[in-house]
């Protein structure tokens, strides 16, 4: 990603929009348990007359590369809200240990490009529940679940 380059975070509806290069968007479609940040790292215009576009992506729990991902399984990222249900990657040193975990509130890190940093509580072990703050790659909610009680 370019650093002088801030992550797109979108707050309109979707289009079909090309996603520019470094924009962190939101992995999901019909069937899956998670919605997951990814960062865009190619764009493969496959059929101009349909406009079909596929994806090359890192997904941002796992750092893994995803290569000619399908348009429609690639949405604007939209900010989690208070009390979305989700998974967190409470891992050090790249180690992945996902946990259960609530969204409490999030901020904007300037330090970091405008970054999201979520603060959430994290289910450790059956006893222990700890605040944390996470930056929005080691958050992802539940796809089916992400909603508040009455949204």
């Amino acid at each position: 990603m370019n650093p002088t380059t801030t992550p797109l975070v979108s707050n309109e509806e979707e289009d079909s929009s090309t996603f520019p290069i470094g924009s962190v968007i939101e992995i999901h479609g019909p069937g899956g348990i998670f919605a997951f940040p990814a960062t865009v790292t190619g764009v493969n215009n496959e059929n101009a007359a349909t406009q079909a576009k596929k994806y090359h992506l890192t997904h941002g729990i796992t750092q893994a590369s995803m290569k000619n991902v399908d348009m429609q399984f690639v949405h604007p990222y939209r900010i989690y809200d208070k009390g979305t249900t989700a998974s967190c990657n409470v891992g050090k040193l790249r180690k992945i240990y996902m946990v259960p975990c609530t969204v409490i509130s999030h901020v904007e890190d300037n330090d970091r490009l405008g970054d999201i940093v979520y603060q959430v509580s994290a289910k450790m072990d059956e006893t222990d529940e700890h605040m944390l703050f996470l930056p929005r790659m080691r958050v992802q909610r539940f796809f089916e679940d992400s909603r508040p009680e009455g949204r």
